[in-house]
This record gives C-alpha cells, structure tokens and sequence, in this order.
C-alpha cells in the first residue's frame, strides 16, 4: 500500500534530519503555538500543521483547517495520523509521491547540516476531502530555527486547486539564502510521458475537440482501437478525464 510506502520514507527523513539537527524542545514548541494560529488568522486558506514525527509529544493542527480539508482541528489531531494521511492521497499519485520522497531525500543527503534549516520543500499532489472529492493540495515543508539552535518542524497546506489545474505529482526544493532559490525540482510522470506516434496523434486530435469516432476515422483505424488506446492513456497518467489528460501529456 503506497500510504506505508510514504510513511516509511517519511520517517527515513525526518530521522535523517533529527540525527543532523539533534532535535529535542518541546517547550519551545509551546512557545510558537500562538505564533502559528496568528498566521493562520491572516491566512485563513493556509493550515499550519507541526510535524508529528519530529514532535510527538505535541499534536498542532490551526483551527483553520477546515478551510482546506474539511475535518476540524480536533479531528485532523485526533483522528487523521500519519499513514492516515498518507491513505487519503489520490490512489494514482502514491507511487508517483513515494519517487518525489526518494528523489528529496536524495538531496538531503548531500547538504551540510548547518544548511538543513534553509531548505523549503513543496509538493504538489490530489487528496481526498471531507466532502469526497479531490483537491489539489500543495504541501510545503520546512524548519523554524530558533535560538540556541533548536528547530520546528512544520508544514502548510493548500488547496490549490482553484488556482492551476492538476498536471501530475510533483516536487520543488528551495534553499533561503539571499533570497528564495530552487535547488531542484522533480515531476515522475515527465519520466512516463513518452508517447507512442499513435499516442501523439490522439492526444492531439482530442486536443482540438474531436470525438472518438472522429478520432478514428482520422487515423484510419477501427473505434475500438481509437477507443482502448484512449483508455489506456487514461491508465498510463492515472487520470480520469479528458482535461487532466491534456493536463499531463500534453
């Protein structure tokens, strides 16, 4: 199952950071709670979530997180653990997320500690709400470092899916210097885009709004073949619909 898979290498790097950073101040978490809601005031469409593996002597979740998710704050700390989390995630993306994992930690291998707390992450992925349908969430990583080198570990949710459109998982690193710079980024469906010639043709002839039948008669083949090569588009960028396929491939 792909939660357990994200869940494993979750951990893998929060370990690998907590053994960097030698991580350990939950008072000073406390200390940052307020701080946290505040943001969420101002930004009502932002949840802030404190990471539960680094810190799991407290459970954070801002009030607001209705907004993106649909579960009140009680429930989401209650109710929604990590691999909880992990099996809400759109069943076509969860292979594609466990590569963009891998692909950061990766990366994370090869920065110096001193420079973890600069890092940012971002990914981009479909996840169930409450309401049952998927959403576009954008989930972004970081680390509040705070005096005498202690660090929190938090992550903001949004939903973005008002604002772009779903073109497959994917993930950008960032690193805070002088200003925000991206280090890296990591999309796995680009790897499977490949397309056949006959492929290409298809997806440009929807592309242009002919039907199947169109299609078919275009290229000189039978409907059903028009018809099972489509499906097998659909398969190939776990996608659902015309418009996220164009999203994906083209």
């Amino acid at each position: 199952m792909h939660s357990l898979k994200l869940l494993r290498v979750t951990e893998k790097i929060m370990n690998y950071l907590n053994e960097q950073a030698e991580v350990e101040h939950t008072q000073t978490i406390e200390e940052v709670l307020p701080l946290l809601e505040s943001v969420a005031a101002l930004f009502p469409n932002w949840v802030s979530i404190i990471c539960p593996v680094h810190h799991s002597g407290i459970r954070f979740v801002s009030s607001n997180c209705n907004n993106v998710f649909g579960y009140d704050a009680a429930y989401m700390k209650e109710h929604i653990s990590l691999q909880k989390f992990f099996s809400m995630i759109h069943p076509g993306d969860g292979e594609d997320l466990h590569a963009c994992y891998t692909f950061l930690d990766e990366i994370l291998q090869h920065q110096l500690p001193e420079e973890q707390t600069k890092i940012r992450v971002v990914f981009q992925y479909r996840f169930l709400q409450k309401s049952g349908r998927y959403i576009i969430l954008q989930d972004e990583k970081g680390i509040l470092r705070l005096p005498e080198n202690k660090n929190i570990y938090y992550t903001i949710f949004r939903d973005i899916s008002e604002d772009s459109s779903f073109s497959g998982v994917q993930v950008t690193i960032y690193k805070q210097e002088e200003g925000l710079t991206k280090i890296a980024e990591y999309k796995p469906s680009a790897a499977k885009s490949k397309l056949s010639k006959r492929e290409k043709d298809i997806v440009s002839l929807i592309r242009h709004g002919l039907t199947n039948k169109e299609i078919a008669y275009r290229l000189n083949i039978s409907h059903n073949t028009s018809r099972n090569i489509r499906s097998k588009l659909f398969e190939k960028f776990s996608v659902n619909n015309v418009v996220e396929l164009l999203n994906v491939a083209v």
